[in-house]
């Protein structure tokens, strides 16, 4: 049987609610990828290709970061579509799929210590409600 547009809106918002409440889960320590691509010990700059994860705590809610294909030799490292390099060798990830999962795995991690921070200012809030400024009793 055919849903209608209603049954198809009621569904897509379940769908999403779903998805949101399985998002709220800690990813398996075990599981967690670490990046194994290393530069070459070789003679001369020789590259070695593989994935960098970027992960921006101060605004991973507007910037969320993003895991982008990069290369690291002895000497320098870079993100592969900017042509410019950075000094010092970088670990990097065999493939992207590694990369979101250690980029997942962080950003639980971020948003744990963002949602610990509220909890201690509600306790606070809880132990000593905060009056506001302007209902204060003025002398």
């Amino acid at each position: 049987m055919a849903m209608n547009k209603a049954e198809k809106a009621e569904l897509e918002v379940a769908l999403k609610a779903r998805s949101i409440a399985f998002a709220l889960r800690w990813s398996d320590p075990t599981q967690v990828p670490k990046p194994t691509v290393r530069a070459n010990d070789g003679p001369g700059i020789q590259k070695a290709y593989g994935w960098k994860v970027n992960v921006h705590e101060s605004s991973f809610v507007t910037l969320p970061g993003d895991v982008r294909p990069a290369w690291t030799s002895s000497v320098h490292h870079g993100d592969c579509d900017s042509g410019s390099a950075s000094q010092n060798p970088r670990l990097l990830f065999g493939d992207r799929l590694a990369g979101l999962r250690a980029m997942r795995a962080e950003y639980e991690l971020i948003a744990a210590k963002r949602l610990a921070a509220i909890d201690a200012e509600i306790n606070a809030e809880i132990r000593e409600p905060t009056v506001h400024p302007e209902l204060k009793a003025k002398p």
